[in-house]
């Protein structure tokens, strides 16, 4: 190397230092401020009389995300059971004298609406006015609209108030072309996970199958909206037809209340007496119940796909079995806490960490009502059965009560790249689950055997737990998905409903009157020094992506990818509901 070379590679080494240095040195005053004065902010007074002015951006998760730093590491990120819970106390609050909302750039699921509209009734009938904003409709924003007494749009927006549309690839032909071989076993015709690789158009009956879940989901929201704006469900369903793409249409026929911009909306909620407040400032009232007595009730909140071992933080995306059983366990030796309320969104997973934390919940003496949200896929309703109660929404995608495993071999792909592998075993078994071969028809025989015990076993399960015949198990399962709605119509829950609902049931369990206060306990709480380090461990996490512009791929991290993936799975498609 010349000496310009080294004088390049010199500086070169000299800025990477000085980055690095700088790192740390930001690092460190960010530990220093979070150690010297906490996140924690003063909880300010509120006006004797106040509009609740909350404007939904985003999607509502279950749990809070680390990628909004300062609210997650404060504690005041806006979720769906936080903003349930509200405003069902900001009903209550006489210093509360009205709720608008901004939806605008709300991103909502069917469940979401499900979630908040009853809190937006319950507000609505406590007597006092509620209005909502949107530039533009489409079929949840506007389902949660009706729940409002003014509904306001923009009148440059859209009001694409449309159905409900479930949409799956198929790409078995172009697997086919590649020289991929899916060798995959599924319990039995309607688990359609692996169909995105294995085959090339929908089967009948899954068709079918599909047809009924979105005509279900749709005529649950017609009936909200009818509900709403007083009208009746077919009536509805004209004047969105009428209304499509047509903001004045939809004022003209009384769908939308007024057509004006945001600044107007918000400048009148701000003309009004009184002050304003946000959800943020309102949020730290739920630490206090009006009722210094209540029953302390634990809220877990599981969302994710379920794999085993430890881990998943505050804000996972994943559910360990070793994390949630910490936590349930936890919950349940609290001296404090009466029961345990488990919110579930998650699409499945692992069979064994599925189960161990079924039967772990089987173990604990406290109540334990389930709460569905979003889906609770085979995994996800495998843990489910483990508690006292099971609450879905209508819409929640509830089930399969089916199985799949198996792998997806690629050899012959990558040979027409020129890449062969050559494989020493130690035995004849070693290699099963590797993407590079092909099971042998031993290796397939055992595996099938396997599926179809889980299957047993699942059904089995599934029959104790919600003391069900085994035709009728057999009947909901094979491997089909479900709305709440008609999984309670075949008794795979208990209710249909929301947080409200849940809370009822844990009532009951505990002997409590009805109409009595329950305090709900967001549980492991943390502290945000815990937030804020979960926050910088992701953050650093996700450092190396952002350097290089690609992600980093080693041995290992393939090698647990193809571990994981050859696993038992318990899964649901991937399906998008419009």
């Amino acid at each position: 190397m010349g000496f310009v070379g080294r004088f390049l590679r010199g500086i070169w080494l000299f800025l990477k230092a000085g980055v690095f240095v700088v790192g740390l040195l930001v690092i460190a005053g960010a530990v220093a401020t979070l150690t010297l004065a906490p996140w924690e902010q003063g909880v300010e007074e509120l006006p004797d009389s106040a509009l609740l002015d909350i404007a939904v951006i985003g999607n509502l998760p279950e749990k809070p995300s680390s990628g909004d730093f300062a609210r997650f590491v404060r504690g005041d990120a806006m979720t769906l059971t936080r903003l349930v819970r509200v405003l069902d106390r900001a009903a209550q609050d006489s210093r509360i004298r009205a709720l608008d909302m901004d939806l605008s750039l709300a991103t909502l699921g069917q469940t979401d609406v499900e979630a908040l509209l009853p809190a937006i009734r319950r507000f609505r009938e406590s007597g006092k006015p509620t209005r909502v904003f949107a530039e533009s409709y489409d079929l949840a924003r506007y389902r949660l609209a009706s729940g409002f007494d003014e509904i306001w749009m923009s009148p440059s927006g859209e009001f694409a108030v449309i159905g409900v549309a479930l949409e799956m690839p198929y790409a078995g032909e172009l697997a086919d072309d590649l020289g991929i071989r899916p060798q995959i076993e599924a319990r039995r015709d309607y688990k359609t996970a692996a169909d995105v690789i294995r085959r090339r158009e929908m089967q009948g009956p899954v068709r079918a199958a599909f047809a009924e879940l979105v005509a279900d989901v749709h005529r649950s929201a017609l009936n909200d909206i009818a509900a709403g704006r007083g009208l009746d469900t077919e009536q509805v369903r004209g004047l969105l037809d009428e209304a499509l793409l047509n903001p004045a249409a939809a004022v003209a026929s009384g769908l939308v209340d007024r057509a004006d911009y945001a600044r107007v909306f918000h400048r009148d909620g701000a003309a009004s007496d009184g002050g304003q407040i946000d959800f943020a400032a309102y949020l730290p009232e739920l630490a206090h119940p009006l009722d210094a007595g209540a029953p302390k009730v634990a809220l877990i909140t599981a969302t994710g796909q379920i794999m085993g071992g430890e881990g998943g933080g505050f804000s996972g995306s994943v559910i360990t079995d070793g994390q949630l059983i910490g936590e349930l366990q936890a919950a349940a030796d609290h001296p404090e806490i009466d029961a345990i309320l488990l919110r579930i969104d998650s699409p499945g997973g692992a069979y064994g960490a599925s189960d161990a934390i079924r039967a772990a919940m089987r173990e604990i003496d406290k109540p334990i009502v389930a709460s569905m949200g979003n889906v609770a896929g085979s995994g996800g309703y495998l843990i489910a059965i483990g508690a006292d109660a099971i609450i879905a929404h209508p819409s929640t995608i509830t089930g399969s009560i089916g199985v799949i495993s198996g792998k997806v071999v690629v050899a012959d792909l990558l040979e027409d790249y020129g890449v062969r592998f050559e494989i020493v075993r130690s035995d004849r078994n070693a290699a099963m689950f590797s993407p590079f071969a092909p099971f042998t028809a031993d290796q397939q025989d055992r595996l099938t055997r396997r599926v179809d015990d889980i299957y047993a076993t699942f059904k089995n399960l599934v029959g104790d737990a919600r003391k069900l015949p085994e035709e009728q198990v057999e009947t909901a399962a094979q491997g089909r998905i479900w709305t709440g709605s008609q999984a309670f119509g075949r008794k795979l829950v208990d209710a249909t409903g929301g947080l409200e609902t849940a809370l009822a049931t844990i009532r009951q369990r505990l002997g409590v009157a009805s109409e009595r206060e329950v305090h709900l306990l967001e549980f492991p709480g943390g502290s945000p020094q815990d937030r804020f380090l979960e926050a910088l461990q992701e953050g650093f996490g996700g450092l190396a992506t952002v350097a290089s512009g690609k992600p980093e791929i080693s041995v290992e991290k393939l090698r647990e990818y193809l571990a994981t993936e050859a696993g038992t799975r318990l899964m649901t498609p991937d399906i998008s509901l419009r």
